[in-house]
C-alpha cells in the first residue's frame, strides 16, 4: 500500500500536488486549444482571421479566465473529497485530449501543420495523459485504512 493512502498528511499533500498540477494543463490546454477552435469558427463566419486579432483574443482570454476559476472550484471540490470533482477531472482531460486529437487529425489530412503536432498531438499528450493515473488512483473521497471517515 502507498505511503499516501496509510498517511492522512500524505494523502492531502498529493492530492493538493495533484490538483495543481491538474489546473495548470487542463488550463494551458483550454487555452490553446480553445484558441485554435475559436480561431477556426471566427474563420467560418467573418471569413477572414482579421476578426480574430482583437475582440478574438479578448474572447480567448476570458474563457480561459472562466476555465481557470471552474477548474479551481473543481479542485477545492476534489480536495474537500466530492466524487463528482474527480469524475469532472476525468472527463474534462478526455475531451481536450480527444479536442487535440481531432485538431492533429484533420490538419495533417488537410495538409502540413507544425502547430497542429505541437499542440494538438503533444501538448495534451504529455500534460493531460500522464494525469489520468493518479486521478484514478487518488481518491480523496475514500477514508483512509484505520481511520474512521469524515476525518
Amino acid at each position: 500500500m502507498a505511503r499516501w493512502d496509510r498517511d492522512p498528511r500524505a494523502k492531502r499533500r498529493a492530492v493538493i500536488a495533484l490538483v495543481i498540477a491538474e489546473v495548470a494543463a487542463v488550463s494551458v490546454n483550454f487555452f490553446f486549444l480553445f484558441q485554435v477552435y475559436f480561431h477556426w469558427l471566427t474563420i467560418r463566419i467573418e471569413g477572414s482571421a482579421e476578426a480574430m486579432a482583437t475582440t478574438g483574443l479578448i474572447v480567448v482570454y476570458v474563457a480561459t479566465g472562466v476555465c481557470v476559476l471552474a477548474c479551481i472550484a473543481e479542485a477545492v471540490l476534489y480536495v474537500r473529497g466530492r466524487g463528482v470533482a474527480r469524475g469532472l477531472f476525468i472527463a474534462e482531460n478526455g475531451m481536450l485530449i480527444l479536442m487535440g486529437l481531432a485538431w492533429f487529425i484533420v490538419k495533417q489530412a488537410g495538409g502540413e501543420d507544425p502547430w497542429a503536432l505541437k499542440i494538438g498531438l503533444v501538448l495534451p499528450v504529455v500534460t493531460l495523459f500522464p494525469l489520468l493515473w493518479p486521478l484514478m488512483a487518488v481518491r480523496p473521497d475514500r477514508p483512509t485504512p484505520g481511520r474512521p471517515a469524515g476525518r
